[in-house]
């Protein structure tokens, strides 16, 4: 960078270049020009001091990622009111039309962004005929003729079915195919709703999702009532031939899909493997199931705790009376007590954890105060601590899924295997205390492992850092010496998938075209050197020779190095070329929902409830607010993204 003396202002760059175009941008109110090594120019924000990127010798760049900037700057006081600036034009400018205080009114505009603003942000619909609010719009903008309830509805609705026709054509532009997956909602007077979301990814390799529809169930719900639910949405959004798989929440199983929607796709030739994959049952609810299931069978101890823990935190006298017993005792704990909370699992294990830790303290409490009772017993103590050891692996499991913002299919193998061999050593052990009841909930998982494990085990092998070595390495420590017949299913499932994708891959791709070699037989890369009968010869010669499938070349390479930072969309992207084939059913394996818990609520091991609020809308209403509201914050996220894009390249520009 240049001194501060050979430093050349926004004045000094215009006298020396007469023909460069005069700067009549508002946004230059905001910046100042610098010149560079080189010839670079530079605009520098006055608030953060930070620099874009503007121009090199003639060539000079719009001010568009200027106004951006303006808008997120921390620095820039007046960033609250960024949407006005960016109206504003150099003919407001002539106008004297420059204040922010004093911009264009659109009425119409203003309606929307009110819809926007209730939608996004799930304000009541009544909000537009409180008193205060109303008030409070005046006050910003008088000229606003403020709507009723019924109106701002209307909008709303209007807004829906906008986003939904967008969304729409994007479905339809996608490569790959489209995995559901359903949970159920339930109202205040106990009415059912099934929230449909479709999961894939899309041109750019990117893991995407999508509320498709929030529909009230029939009631009473029959057996393939659910199928036709699912039926009405692939046909309504015209995605019908790109469905991938089905997951399902707790509260019904396979069964409860019927046999009426896979006749339907299978009869058009429409399922993976035949539908071999095409229910997946959500792993997170069976995990929570399993959890609830143990901590029922010592409920009473729990009971005992908990009330326990309650009565040391009820009062500052107690906390302290409690204190000085454990530190007389010398108890090295680093935990605090602390309760849980109904429905979320993992505060109670926290809980029980923490309260094993002081567990003399609890013993001898007693003696030191008589007010208190109910101390659970040794052998209660121990029951505690053998299934928090067996609760252990699970919290660490789903916390590590709950960590994970746009999880792929892949992530879930070696995690759910862990449980597994976890339950196994647990069986085996000589405490009978537990045996009784963990031998009970391994049924259970085996239960499930036995019915999905066949699309985890697809899924990470779709991971180049796993491949199907990790599927015979897991096989062989959960089936000793039969797993290589469960390791042939896999693969032999894995090469039917494959096939299937080739089929529908035009025309056979040379394995040269894979390395990049530029000795392809395509005519339309050949050039006129004389040498025809050398391409020929060349295409016999291919012709006559076996190649390897995209499958062998990929599971014969070496696996990719294991990293944190490891992201398995971009490398399928960035290995399409290579593997044409396989990276689009790679795409589609991927983007299976193995659970269809949100990762906020992936302890939660109670149902998912609409508010009062919500209870008392029409269903058409409760639809549009909900799914219009995941495509909007979906449409600002990627605004942002796009924002942040600019950013860098701007940075890096002149770099």
């Amino acid at each position: 960078m240049l001194s501060e003396k050979d430093t050349v202002t926004l004045g000094t760059q215009q006298s020396s270049s007469s023909k460069r175009r005069k700067t009549t941008s508002i946004v230059w109110e905001h910046f100042t020009m610098e010149t560079f090594i080189g010839g670079c120019r530079k605009a520098r924000c006055k608030y953060c001091l930070h620099t874009f990127a503007f121009g090199n010798g003639a060539k000079q760049l719009g001010t568009s990622h200027l106004k951006r900037h303006l808008g997120i700057c921390p620095k820039n006081r007046n960033s609250d009111r960024k949407q006005e600036l960016l109206t504003l034009t150099p003919k407001d400018k002539n106008e004297g039309n420059t204040s922010l205080s004093n911009p264009k009114f659109d009425q119409s505009r203003s309606r929307e962004d009110l819809a926007r603003m209730i939608i996004l942000h799930e304000y009541p619909l009544s909000v537009v005929e409180h008193p205060a609010f109303i008030n409070f719009v005046q006050s910003l903008q008088p000229r606003f003729k403020m709507v009723n309830q019924a109106t701002v509805r209307d909008d709303c609705l209007a807004i829906y079915q906008k986003e939904k026709q967008s969304l729409m054509q994007l479905l339809q532009t996608i490569p790959g195919r489209i995995s559901l997956s359903l949970d159920k909602w339930t109202t205040e007077e106990t009415l059912e709703y099934m929230r449909i979301t479709g999961h894939f990814v899309d041109c750019d390799f990117k893991l995407q999702k999508r509320v498709l529809n929030f529909t009230m169930l029939p009631y009473p719900f029959t057996r393939n009532d659910l199928s036709d639910v699912i039926l009405t949405c692939l046909t309504d959004w015209n995605i019908l031939t790109k469905l991938s798989t089905v997951t399902l929440d707790r509260h019904h199983t396979d069964d409860c899909i019927g046999s009426n929607l896979k006749d339907c796709l299978s009869s058009k030739n429409m399922l993976l493997l035949s539908g071999r994959v095409f229910n997946v049952c959500c792993c997170a609810d069976v995990l929570n199931l399993i959890v609830q299931d143990g901590l029922e069978a010592i409920n009473d101890v729990i009971h005992k705790i908990r009330e326990s823990v309650k009565y040391v935190k009820a009062s500052q006298a107690h906390e302290q009376n409690f204190s000085k017993l454990f530190q007389q005792l010398e108890i090295p704990s680093k935990k605090d007590l602390c309760l849980d909370v109904q429905g979320e699992w993992n505060t109670t294990f926290l809980m029980l954890e923490a309260a094993l830790e002081f567990k003399q303290a609890f013993s001898c409490l007693g003696s030191h105060d008589s007010n208190y009772e109910g101390a659970p017993s040794e052998d209660e103590w121990k029951k505690v601590e053998v299934l928090c050891i067996y609760l252990k692996v699970f919290y660490d499991v789903l916390r590590a899924f709950s960590e994970v913002t746009h999880p792929t299919a892949n992530l879930y193998f070696h995690e759910l295997w862990k449980i597994h061999m976890h339950l196994n050593h647990t069986v085996t052990s000589p405490d009978i205390v537990i045996i009784p009841v963990i031998r009970n909930l391994q049924d259970k998982f085996d239960k499930y492992w036995r019915e999905y494990s066949l699309v985890l085990a697809i899924a990470v092998s779709m991971d180049p850092r796993f491949k199907m070595k990790f599927v015979e390495f897991s096989f062989s420590k959960v089936y000793g010496t039969n797993a290589f017949m469960y390791t042939r299913v896999v693969i032999e499932a894995i090469r039917d998938l494959y096939s299937q994708y080739a089929r529908n891959i035009p025309g056979p791709v040379p394995l040269a075209t894979y390395n990049g070699d530029q000795s392809s037989s395509n005519n339309s890369f050949q050039i006129n050197d004389g040498l025809q009968d050398f391409d020929q010869f060349l295409s016999e010669l291919s012709g006559s020779q076996q190649t390897k499938s995209e499958l062998d070349q990929y599971l014969e390479e070496p696996l990719f190095p294991r990293n944190q930072e490891f992201d398995i969309l971009r490398w399928w992207k960035m290995s399409a070329p290579k593997y044409p084939v396989l990276s689009e059913m790679a795409r589609d394996i991927l983007a299976i929902r193995v659970t269809t818990v949100d990762s906020e609520s992936m302890f939660n091991t109670g149902g998912k409830v609409l508010d009062q609020y919500q209870s008392s809308l029409s269903p058409e209403t409760i639809e549009a607010l909900i799914c219009a509201r995941d495509w909007l914050h979906h449409e600002l996220e990627t605004s942002l993204d796009t924002v942040v894009s600019d950013f860098d390249k701007n940075i890096g520009l002149c770099s």
